[in-house]
């Protein structure tokens, strides 16, 4: 019995190199056959090596969380300088009170802190810390604790976010920033807006929180 599935010679079908270049009839192949081979410079889906990143390989909130605890600690150092510097005077002021006033039997009102220039300390110190992070993902793509747990964070077209994507895309955190002065309630706030970021990122395809879809910017895996 004839096979009719043999019909067909067999120089007409595509060999392994023909999905690199042109086949016999000069029809081009698809070198990754159909899958993930968008243009030149389209997200998701496109490997730049020359950006150092592969994309379709979102990270998940914990290692982005754990990004975010490095760059804490480092806003933490900062902050305890800058504190440091702007109240330095008052924290002296006030150690010599307590001193004076103990040695006289804690009798009147007990010394207080004067708490401006420490309140100014970490406002600035917060500005910094925002400059830092948005300065750092538009110029390098990513901050310290990102490049520790080898993240960066790109646009839509595979490159670098500019200032303003980066702005947008770390405004949640000026906004929990500046509302953790309150005591007590700012922590909470951050907190909330951790947890809310997290779970947003989880049940998101390509793992973005809000503001990442805001500034069109993508979390990936760095090489």
């Amino acid at each position: 019995m004839t096979n009719p599935y043999n019909n067909r010679p067999h120089d007409d079908l595509p060999s392994y190199g023909d999905y690199n270049s042109a086949g016999s009839d000069g029809q081009t192949f698809d070198q990754n056959f159909g899958y993930g081979q968008p243009g030149p410079s389209g997200y998701p889906g496109y490997n730049d090596p020359a950006q150092g990143f592969i994309v379709n390989r979102n990270p998940g909130a914990g290692k982005r969380l754990g990004a975010f605890a490095i760059d804490a600690i480092l806003y933490i150092i900062v902050a305890i300088v800058l504190v440091g510097i702007t109240a330095a005077g008052d924290m002296m002021d006030f150690v010599d009170a307590a001193d004076t006033w103990n040695q006289a039997g804690q009798t009147g009102p007990a010394p207080e802190l004067a708490m401006g220039n420490f309140y100014l300390g970490l406002f600035l110190s917060l500005i910094v810390w925002f400059l830092y992070r948005v300065l750092m993902e538009s110029k390098f793509g990513r901050t310290v604790g990102k490049m520790a747990v080898g993240i960066t964070v790109v646009g839509d077209d595979g490159q670098k976010l500019t200032t303003q994507q980066a702005f947008i895309r770390n405004s949640w955190g000026l906004a929990v920033a500046v509302a953790g002065l309150i005591p007590f309630i700012g922590t909470v706030a951050l907190l909330g807006v951790l947890a809310t970021l997290g779970i947003l990122i989880a049940r998101d395809p390509q793992n973005q929180h809000l503001c990442d879809k805001w500034a069109q910017a993508h979390v990936v895996t760095a090489r």
